[in-house]
């Protein structure tokens, strides 16, 4: 059984592989494109069939005719000259010349109405009313053929794929190539030139490739693409053609990337187009720009291209027309034009919200930067805007944000500012201009900030009818002529500016409403400090003046002016009318410059605040707390009034100095220096009370041992006081004259005697304000206890005078200012 069932499984086996053999041997249906032999056509043929069946034919149209043509033949043309319109119907033919296009010519239209049909190696001569070649059929390849002198050369529409490589297509009437409606085109290396219309017009394309060609000499343009996406247009020369090298208009998604536009009358117009890169091209030498974006164009990208020479009459190198928006230019080389950059307003708007960003704008014939007015909101970074025979940048637009350019060296003013709202400039170096760094006129709203305005011929910044300026932290230094120059403007804000080494005056401001000066150095100026000539409204702040020839500040025709809280360049205060050795002030009073400050205010820390006024019996009293900022409380005991309102006294100005002045000798243990002055009071008694941290606490410090000291006739003199190192306080009292302009310590001195100051024309027995170290004192005289008695009708009465007493006894106060104390709390 075994031995049969075996042989059948042999017999089964032979039969699968004879099945198998029979099968694979059998030969399959040979592949449609290469069905049939070469079709063969030559002029010299003596008939324009095939009537022996060798496949040769005298003409174009016979072999495409003949029933032998199949789908995906070839058809060999040997060198003549062909007449007729050529229709080919038939898929996959490929019409192929065998002697190249000189020698092979086609004397009339051809329409490709198959899919995949090839034509190689022609010359094709349509005549001056046709088009050379239609294209309905899809996959066409169109390859080394050279067509000239038609109407059009080549025509694509509605199809989805089409290439067009190697080819010559020139001298036409019209367009040398057309697409419309058409998906995935291609065209590679092909020549356009000499034609009266365009080199190529695309309308409503997708994925249309456009590289290597050469487009030139065209009489209405270039290229010219329409209401197209995701565009290839790369690697292309387009020159010398006229209107434009590279139109595009309504296109999106498009990569521009690597294409010379040389002599055009435009180099690149985008017109309402969008979200296109434009990256690493060449614009030069056009008659009117090099690159325009007009009308609604959005969303493109400009990047690391070359944009030069394009200097006809009126030229640009890159011209921003209308409602173009939220493009940006980063990093592109734009030089030797007629102005470099202009955003201009057209009937369809105005420019808006697009950033330039590490471009560069050179040698440019005017500007190299225009703004024109109503543009808005455009952002320049870090840009370098040099050596242009005109304005650096000259803006008029609104909202226009510059940060962090270079401007330099350019022919006349580095940054205008001319009928422009709300512009900002920051964080730029602004250097070395022919004329004026920063000029600014009728603008509103400017921020100018953390600029370099510097080593310009004329005005580091001049200022002339113009409102709502701020001028924040900006160095002006050594300009040719004055820092700042401000005339016929109003609410002027400029802090914490350094204006320093100009040849005339540092800040001059003439005709100004409403001017606020806070925080500036102005510092070894030519010809003086600030100058106000009919200001109205000056609040000079916390600024320092020094070393400035002929003064720091002077002041004519002008009203309300106030100047204190300065530093003069030396503590005693300014000079002039006044007795300290510092920069002169001039036009001034005591009043307008006192308090004045000890010390750079860099070198400070200040604090200003209102005092609460209190009455009591023994005279009013004005309590001061600067806690907050500087650790100290103040009052001050029968405030001399010198003649004004008490209200108007209630202000001090305090400073702790960020490290010991090197005027000073050191104390034993240090932590704190402080100045405090008082405005107009030159009598009374001053209470300081010091609050320190105990970080603050100096290594090796016994803070039982605390004392303030007043620094007077060149050495450290200690103040009475109490120390209360639980609490991290110590409290002294310096009489008032004393305290304008001297210097005051916290810390420690080996050996110091405790000394009292009295206050000028005082009698002898008032210096017994006893040293008060401990928070023990003498026993209260018999005169305390009678007159507690007094109170003893009132047990609230008697418990107040008790503790007020107590409060005065363990200070150490004498009798007489015991009393004070209790009728004080009384008033209260």
């Amino acid at each position: 059984m075994v031995g049969k069932v075996s042989k059948q499984r042999w017999r089964l086996a032979v039969s699968f592989g004879l099945l198998s053999l029979a099968i694979f041997s059998h030969p399959l249906p040979a592949q449609v494109t290469h069905q049939s032999p070469p079709l063969v056509v030559d002029a010299t043929s003596a008939a324009n069939e095939d009537t022996d069946g060798d496949n040769r034919f005298k003409s174009i149209q016979g072999a495409l005719s003949s029933p032998q043509l199949d789908e995906y033949a070839t058809i060999s043309v040997k060198p003549g000259r062909y007449t007729g319109d050529l229709v080919i119907n038939k898929e996959g033919v490929k019409l192929e010349s065998t002697g190249g296009a000189p020698q092979t010519i086609i004397d009339g239209r051809i329409e490709i109405r198959a899919r995949n049909v090839q034509i190689i190696g022609f010359s094709i001569e349509a005549g001056a009313n046709n088009t050379a070649v239609t294209i309905e059929g899809e996959g066409a390849l169109l390859k080394n053929n050279k067509i000239y002198e038609a109407a059009h050369g080549v025509d694509i529409e509605g199809v989805n794929s089409a290439s067009v490589k190697q080819n010559q297509i020139y001298n036409h009437t019209g367009d040398a190539l057309i697409v419309k409606d058409a998906w995935d085109v291609e065209f590679v290396e092909n020549e356009l030139r000499g034609n009266e219309g365009a080199g190529a017009s695309v309308e409503g394309a997708h994925n249309l490739t456009f590289n290597k060609n050469l487009v030139t000499f065209n009489r209405f343009g270039g290229l010219w693409v329409k209401d197209s996406q995701q565009l290839a247009i790369n690697e292309n020369s387009i020159q010398d053609n006229d209107i434009v090298g590279l139109s595009l208009d309504g296109s999106s998604g498009g990569t521009i990337q690597k294409n010379q536009f040389l002599s055009n009358e435009v180099g690149m117009v985008l017109t309402s187009s969008m979200d296109n890169t434009i990256e690493d091209n060449v614009m030069k030498q056009g008659r009117s720009a090099g690159l325009v974006v007009k009308n609604e164009a959005h969303g493109n990208t400009f990047k690391n291209n070359t944009i030069q020479g394009n200097q006809g009459k009126g030229s640009t190198g890159i011209r921003l027309a209308g409602n173009v928006f939220d493009n940006e230019f980063v990093k592109n080389q734009v030089s030797e034009n007629g102005a470099g950059l202009v955003l201009a307003q057209n009937e369809n708007g105005t420019p808006s919200n697009n950033i330039f960003e590490e471009n560069e704008f050179t040698l440019s014939d005017s500007q190299g930067i225009q703004i024109d007015p109503v543009a808005q909101r455009n952002r320049f970074i870090k840009n370098n805007i040099h050596q242009n025979l005109e304005e650096g940048i000259a803006n008029s637009g609104d909202a226009t944000i510059f940060e962090q350019n270079e401007i330099s060296q350019n022919g006349t003013v580095g940054l205008l500012l001319q009928n422009s709202k709300n512009a900002s400039a920051q964080g730029n170096s602004i250097k070395e201009n022919g004329d004026v760094g920063v000029l600014m006129k009728s603008s509103s709203g400017v921020l100018l900030s953390e600029n370099k305005i510097m080593n310009n011929v004329r005005d580091g910044v001049q200022i002339s009818g113009s409102d709502n300026l701020r001028l924040l932290s900006n160095v002006i230094t050594n300009n040719g002529s004055g820092g700042l120059r401000v005339e016929d403007a109003s609410h002027v804000s400029a802090l914490n500016n350094t204006i320093q080494d100009n040849s005339e005056q540092g800040a001059t401001f003439s005709n100004v409403q409403h001017l606020e000066m806070q925080e500036n150095k102005i510092i070894s100026n030519g010809l003086g400090g600030v100058s106000l000539d009919k200001v109205n409204g000056a609040d000079l702040d916390s600024n320092q003046f020094s070393e400035n020839t002929r003064y720091g500040l002077l002041s004519s025709n002008s009203t309300d002016v106030s100047a204190s809280r300065n530093f003069w360049g030396d503590p005693q205060g300014p000079s002039g009318a006044f007795t300290g050795h510092g920069n002169a002030a001039l036009g001034v009073d005591m009043g307008q410059v006192t308090p004045w400050l000890p010390a750079k205010p860099d070198d400070l820390d200040l604090h200003s605040v209102s005092g609460k006024i209190l009455d009591s019996p023994e005279g009013p009293r004005i309590e001061f707390d600067a806690t907050d900022r500087l650790g100290m409380i103040l009052e001050l005991f029968k405030p001399g009034l010198n003649g004004k309102d008490l209200a108007s006294m209630a202000i001090v100005l305090a400073a702790r100095y960020h490290a010991r002045p090197q005027s000073a000798p050191p104390l034993e243990k240090e932590i704190g220096f402080y100045n405090v002055s008082v405005d107009g009071l030159n009598t009374g008694v001053a209470e300081i009370t010091f609050m320190y941290r105990e970080e603050d606490e100096p290594a090796g410090l016994d803070p039982s041992k605390l004392q303030i000291f007043l620094y007077k006739n060149g050495a450290w003199v200690p103040m009475p006081g109490t120390v209360s190192p639980g609490l991290r306080r110590v409290t002294g009292e310096i009489p008032i004259e004393y305290l304008n302009g001297g210097l005051i310590g916290l810390g420690t001195l080996g050996n110091s005697k405790n000394q009292v100051l009295q206050s000028p024309g005082q009698p002898q027995k008032k210096k017994n304000l006893a040293p008060l170290t401990s928070l023990k004192g003498p026993r209260p005289p018999m005169g305390d206890i009678l007159l507690l008695m007094l109170f003893a009708v009132s047990p609230w009465l008697l418990l107040i005078a008790f503790y007020s007493l107590v409060r005065a006894v363990r200070r150490g106060t004498p009798a007489r200012r015991r009393v004070a104390h209790i009728f004080r709390i009384w008033n209260l």
